[in-house]
């Protein structure tokens, strides 16, 4: 039997919050939407604290005549103080914003909350004073494995938060076993991240070696991380964030999640909604957790929109070199003779998160590709990469799963149906469905999550994303079932990343005011 030289195959993520912004003009093959409508909702009030500035015009949105900003909240539930207890610390300025750093300690098992604790990174860029104050805004940026506290202010330092926020502290975080909160990486290793192939594309391992080398890495991993490797749902992330919650001393949680940041803010709805705030779902993630159902919808949304951009630039939609559909084929190719052809597929899925630099990555291959025996492949795919995040990627995943990892015969079967359904991407998205079957986790499956008890959340679904499907926005929707889908007509992953001044707009009433856009609406 052959074997895998050690480690794990490189594999396709949940997806990371996009910043990039560009042109997010749609093509034109994709289904018609609704006008946007002028009309508002009143959600559920968050108390703001004293104006640090004068109020300014904010957007077109109806206020409804009884909210009022200052409206009293029920008393918050008591905790441990000397747990929560934050002590910020100056670590950076940007423009006129102060930067501070504090740690919130947090158990590593909630089961033993007097025993190991963790601390959870945190960093909060402070309002603008000329604006009102609104109080905190917690931000993850998907993942699982993202990084929210470099994230944010990257999102901060493009002017994002400023245009969707005004008023509030924004409070970056990495989430247990990411980054600063307690990253071990175990040490894998470029190479042992893609899995073989013959130069036409056709895999070489087995499923049975694609599951064996999740289960040494995994049980490498989980001897160098101990007690925290098998914490890291999400259901102990959520718990974190309520600790963080009340460390700031915040009597509701308002919460911008992206892409897999989306289920938290979700879970700690359903969970905590008598100290839920307002909270922005983008790009949401379906909300029954089920890996192999969501790796599925993945693959079937990427050869979609991998057809409609080749054919977008076959009829001069999109700015492309000519011949793009032979210039990507050249390039596949000639990956596939350095041994890097499905690392190739899999970084062109990532890129498709992003669909209007595509056409400029085309003319890049285009030009690069002249040189086939040239290193222009491997900067493409980013010389590897040195598995940052992966050990909470795929404890998250396979520790929230409500499903059991599928058996090897299970495994086998989608081998055929994804070969079915595109024999290009189908090897990349099939390693990521096997990884449950063989990473060790102590399953914590997450509830469906509903918010009835809630203020009423605000979801985005963008009808072209390529990582979270609109109909998993849909779903989320209907199971939060007191929660207002906004359709965002835009090409990539998220929408407040995408330049539409029409979600800008909606995110900013709706955080600052509480008004949600009229049920229905669709930004184009």
């Amino acid at each position: 039997m052959k074997t895998l030289s050690s480690g794990i195959p490189r594999v396709l993520t949940l997806a990371l919050f996009a910043c990039g912004g560009g042109d997010a003009s749609p093509l034109a093959m994709l289904r018609p939407v609704a006008e946007e409508g002028p009309e508002t909702t009143p959600a559920a009030e968050v108390p703001t604290r004293t104006p640090a500035g004068p109020a300014v015009d904010e957007v077109d949105v109806a206020m409804p005549a009884d909210s009022s900003p200052d409206a009293e909240l029920p008393p918050t539930p008591d905790w441990n103080p000397v747990r929560t207890e934050l002590s910020w610390r100056a670590c950076g300025q940007f423009e006129d914003r102060n930067l501070e750093c504090a740690e919130v300690m947090v158990p590593v098992d909630y089961g033993q909350p007097g025993g190991e604790l963790l601390p959870i990174a945190v960093r909060r860029i402070q309002a603008n004073p000329l604006e009102p104050y609104h109080g905190a805004l917690l931000f993850n940026p998907g993942g699982p494995g993202g990084e929210g506290i470099d994230l944010a202010l990257a999102l901060f330092e493009g002017g994002i938060f400023d245009a969707i926020a005004p008023g509030f502290d924004i409070i970056g975080f990495d989430p247990r076993g990411v980054a600063s909160s307690g990253e071990m990486g175990c040490g894998i290793l470029p190479e042992d991240m893609y899995p073989g192939a013959t130069p036409s594309g056709e895999p070489t391992f087995g499923m049975d070696e694609y599951v064996a080398a999740y289960k040494a890495e995994g049980e490498r991993c989980e001897r160098e991380w101990g007690p925290l490797f098998r914490k890291l749902g999400s259901n102990n992330v959520v718990r974190d964030m309520e600790e963080i919650r009340k460390a700031l001393n915040e009597p509701r949680l308002n919460f911008l999640g992206g892409s897999y940041g989306t289920r938290l803010g979700a879970l700690y709805a359903h969970e905590y909604p008598e100290t839920t705030g307002r909270m922005v779902l983008d790009a949401a993630v379906h909300p029954r957790a089920s890996l192999v159902q969501l790796v599925r919808g993945q693959l079937t949304q990427v050869v979609s929109l991998h057809e409609q951009i080749l054919l977008g630039c076959e009829r001069g939609e999109l700015p492309c070199p000519p011949e793009s559909r032979l210039v990507f084929e050249q390039a596949l190719a000639n990956a596939r003779q350095r041994g890097l052809g499905q690392a190739f597929v899999n970084t062109w899925a990532a890129q498709l998160a992003s669909v209007p630099g595509v056409a400029s990555l085309l003319d890049a291959l285009a030009a690069e590709a002249a040189d086939p025996g040239g290193d222009w492949v491997l900067n493409f795919v980013g010389g590897g990469g040195g598995g940052e995040g992966l050990v909470a990627f795929f404890s998250v995943n396979c520790t929230d799963d409500t499903f059991e990892p599928p058996t090897l015969d299970e495994l086998e079967a989608l081998r055929a149906e994804f070969s079915e359904l595109s024999p290009l991407f189908a090897e990349g998205y099939l390693v990521a469905a096997a990884s449950c079957a063989g990473w060790p986790v102590t399953r914590d499956p997450v509830p469906l999550p509903t918010a009835s008890d809630a203020p009423a959340l605000l979801v985005i679904g963008g009808v072209a994303d390529s990582r979270t499907p609109y109909e998993w926005s849909q779903a989320m929707t209907e199971a939060l079932g007191n929660a207002t889908l906004l359709t965002s007509n835009h090409y990539g992953h998220v929408a407040v990343a995408s330049g539409s001044e029409c979600v800008i707009r909606a995110v900013r009433a709706y955080l600052t005011s509480g008004s949600l856009p009229a049920s229905g609406t669709t930004c184009s």
